[in-house]
């Protein structure tokens, strides 16, 4: 589908060496342009999904091993999450 949208996209390069999209092009055409230009660039390994919500992130982090979108939101859930997970199977084998 990416090949599919690229080949038909009327894209330029800017003088700075990024791709554009002609005036004419929509908005799948500008997302295409975009990804063209963070493959070329070395950025495209920094775009990941959110683990815990699936959005989009760029990964800001030195080495890169970022999973959440934010650490205050989905970080804390899926952290939290997991320790009552723990936690539960804790109190089940104290129980015993």
């Amino acid at each position: 589908m990416f090949n599919r949208a690229a080949a038909r996209v009327p894209l330029q390069l800017g003088e700075d060496g990024v791709p554009t999209i002609g005036s004419d092009g929509d908005a799948l055409d500008g997302v295409v342009a975009t990804a063209l230009g963070a493959m070329l660039d070395g950025t495209w390994g920094r775009l990941k999904a959110c683990r815990n919500c699936r959005w989009a992130f760029y990964d800001y982090s030195p080495p890169r091993k970022a999973t959440w979108c934010s650490m205050q939101l989905c970080g804390n859930r899926a952290k939290t999450r997991a320790y009552r997970s723990r936690r539960k199977l804790h109190d089940r084998h104290q129980d015993r």
